[in-house]
């Protein structure tokens, strides 16, 4: 916010004023961090209650995603009327651009196809989430929709990237499996038989 805050907020007059929320901001990291720290801590003394939570709370989890993405996208239509071309590009490059420098990143430094994928990843899937619900709880509105417009577009584009490299890879796998040669399980059982009877 020191760094770059200043550059966002170049367009405030005495009319349009915004006000960064510091208090609040710092109030919604903590109600994050502290559930989290709660998390490591039971993972790390109480593995057990970390396996029984983690099998109760996945059900739960899928069926909490089904429901906001559904409900939350319904809910906040209104704010498809805010999108510009400017903000789609953004939105759009943020993520591709984050997985297309990992990715070279991590070959440039010769790191292994797995940690390729990992460091990839990492770098192009952004906290939305976070974004978007410190946004929302921490500015008043019309600001709240105005700031969180650029973190929805990003976690809508975000999937596509990681779907095309999903594609691609099955079709590779596909191809390959396509060109090697099938092998007959059953007449090699019969030969090793029957050169086993054969030797004794």
């Amino acid at each position: 916010m020191k760094l770059l805050g200043h550059k966002f907020l170049q367009g405030s007059t005495d009319v349009v004023n915004v006000k960064v929320p510091y208090r609040n901001i710092v109030t919604g990291l903590l109600v994050l961090i502290v559930p989290l720290l709660i998390g490591i801590g039971i993972a790390k003394y109480w593995p057990n209650i970390a396996a029984k939570a983690r099998k109760i709370l996945r059900p739960f989890i899928i069926f909490v995603l089904i429901f906001v993405i559904t409900f939350g996208t319904l809910s906040n239509l209104y704010m498809f009327k805010l999108l510009t071309w400017p903000a789609l590009l953004a939105g759009f490059l943020l993520p591709w651009c984050g997985f297309m420098f990992g990715c070279f990143s991590a070959l440039i430094f010769g790191q292994k196809p797995a940690n390729v994928t990992a460091i990839a990843i990492e770098t192009g899937v952004q906290n939305t989430g976070i974004a978007i619900m410190l946004l929302k709880f921490s500015f008043q509105q019309p600001d709240a929709d105005i700031s969180a417009l650029i973190p929805v577009i990003v976690a809508c584009f975000t999937p596509f990237p990681l779907l095309l490299g999903y594609g691609v890879h099955v079709f590779i796998k596909f191809i390959k499996n396509q060109n090697t040669p099938s092998t007959d399980l059953e007449k090699e059982a019969a030969i090793v038989t029957f050169n086993t009877k054969t030797s004794t």
